[in-house]
C-alpha cells in the first residue's frame, strides 16, 4: 500500500513504476526465495524487507537507464553523465573512466563515437581533459 502511495504522490513517470498484483505476487516470491537462502521453512519481517528493497532497487534503475529525451542534445548528456560519475566517485581526484562514461552514454541511446564527438567537443571548450592515454576524462573545474 505505502509503495501506491508513493508512486501517486511521487514525481515518478507513471508509465514506468506501478504496483500491480503480479509485483505483489514477485514480492512474496523474492521473499520466499530469500528465506530459503538462510535456509528457513518461514518467512519473516527481515526476508520481506529484503524483497521490498530488491523491487525498489529495481524500479530505480529502470528510471536511472531511461532513454534520453527525443530532443535532448548529446553535448549536455555526456556532460551530465561525466559530472554524475565524477560526483560518485571521489577517490580518484575528478577522473573518470571513459569505458564508463561510454557505458552510461548507451542507456541513453548514444554510441560510443557520438560521446568521444562530445568530449572533443567539451575538451576544446575547455571544460573537459582527458588523460594522455585517452582512458579517462575530467573537469578542469569541478562541476557544480
Amino acid at each position: 500500500v505505502a509503495m501506491r502511495d508513493e508512486e501517486k504522490t511521487g514525481d515518478r513517470d507513471s508509465r514506468k513504476s506501478y504496483t500491480t498484483p503480479r509485483t505483489l505476487l514477485a514480492i512474496l516470491r523474492l521473499s520466499q526465495a530469500h528465506a530459503r537462502t538462510r535456509f528457513s521453512d518461514r518467512v519473516e519481517r527481515q526476508d520481506f524487507d529484503e524483497a521490498i528493497r530488491l523491487m525498489k532497487a529495481s524500479k530505480e534503475s529502470v528510471e536511472l537507464a531511461a532513454p534520453a529525451k527525443k530532443n535532448a542534445n548529446p553535448l549536455d548528456l555526456v556532460y551530465d553523465i561525466v559530472a554524475d560519475l565524477s560526483r560518485r566517485d571521489t577517490d580518484n581526484d575528478g577522473w573518470v573512466d571513459m569505458a564508463h562514461v561510454v557505458s552510461m552514454a548507451g542507456h541513453k541511446a548514444l554510441t560510443k563515437e557520438m560521446v568521444i564527438e562530445a568530449i572533443e567537443n567539451w575538451e576544446s571548450l575547455s571544460v573537459l581533459l582527458r588523460s594522455e592515454d585517452k582512458q579517462t576524462v575530467r573537469f578542469l573545474v569541478p562541476a557544480a
